[in-house]
């Protein structure tokens, strides 16, 4: 979990992606003032959450 959101990341090298997906949007939606928070369970499943402030 701690290495996620750096870029090319795979936790599975033989996956498909680039690892860049998670990276590119941490850094849209911190650019929006707002927050990416992930948690995740082993066997379970990954939950991800974006917090964007509300502009009124």
């Amino acid at each position: 979990m701690a290495h996620v959101l750096r870029k090319f990341y795979k936790a599975d090298q033989h996956a498909a992606g680039s690892g860049l997906g998670l990276a590119i949007s941490d850094q849209i939606i911190q650019l929006h003032q707002g927050e990416l928070r992930i948690s995740s369970k082993m066997g379970k499943g990954t939950t991800v959450h974006i917090l964007l402030p509300v502009v009124r």
